[in-house]
């Protein structure tokens, strides 16, 4: 089911949900895929990866042995990734070349996640799967620029489980929400952490993506040669269950940021 609410052209809120219906095409040739938003450009794929390849990319982070807490860039040249539960609190590995060498699944989906974007395997960086419990989040961020110390002009998640329970991909569409969901939120004489009281409040001109096994989410974080300020998104804290996700950034051929 797709709800719209609209009042006006700009004033949007959406909620994807798992019986969102196909597309025959984005427009640019590639079934299956649906447009949710123009600006951002995000895309959505109901069934990119099987439920059998879900399940064993799950394993195969959980028998790598290298989960680990996920990092966030912290600007300084010396270990410029650091661990803050603040800003995202979930744990991830990442796949390495051997690994692919070794997995005729993970060059199957690895080629498909670029085929879909278009970009050459060439520019992608380690495939990354993670891991959200109960309680963990990601704050709101962008994907490319100085702040993460990366150039990147595409971002292809795919959700490898149905969440129970919260877990959503969120994208404000207006500065007002964006406000309203920044990585700390004053109310009153409580702090409370902007994507939390964001997912909870769910504010209109939301674009809110729940996670279904198999469902993609192609976004580009830049559009005509810039940086699309509009791209900043987060993860809502995951209310039950887990929530596993496998995650392609694309780069530039050039990285300067």
């Amino acid at each position: 089911m797709l709800l719209w609410c609209l009042i006006g052209l700009s004033h949007v809120h959406l909620v994807l949900s798992a019986a969102i219906p196909l597309s025959a095409s984005t427009g640019q040739g590639e079934v299956g895929w649906r447009r949710v938003s123009e600006s951002p450009l995000v895309l959505v794929h109901e069934k990119f990866f099987s439920k059998e390849e879900c399940e064993e990319l799950m394993q195969i982070a959980l028998e790598s042995g290298r989960m680990q807490e996920a990092l966030v860039y912290s600007g300084h040249r010396k270990d410029a990734f650091q661990r803050d539960d603040q800003v995202r609190s979930n744990s991830h590995m990442y796949v390495e070349r051997e690994d692919e060498l070794k997995s005729s699944l993970l060059q199957r989906v690895i080629a498909r996640m670029h085929h879909a974007a278009k970009i050459p395997e060439r520019l992608g960086e380690k495939l990354q799967i993670a891991r959200y419990q109960e309680g963990e989040r990601y704050e709101m961020h962008h994907d490319s620029g100085p702040e993460v110390g990366r150039a990147r002009p595409a971002t292809l998640l795919v959700y490898l489980n149905d969440v129970e329970k919260g877990g959503e991909t969120v994208f404000p569409l207006t500065r007002e929400v964006l406000l309203q969901c920044r990585p700390i939120h004053h109310q009153g004489d409580q702090v409370r952490y902007g994507v939390d009281h964001c997912c909870h409040v769910q504010p209109p001109e939301l674009l809110t993506i729940q996670a279904r096994q198999g469902r993609a989410v192609l976004f580009f974080n830049h559009l005509d040669g810039k940086k699309d300020a509009r791209a900043v998104h987060a993860s809502c804290p995951v209310l039950a269950g887990q929530k596993w996700v496998a995650q392609r950034w694309f780069q530039f051929e050039k990285t300067d940021l």
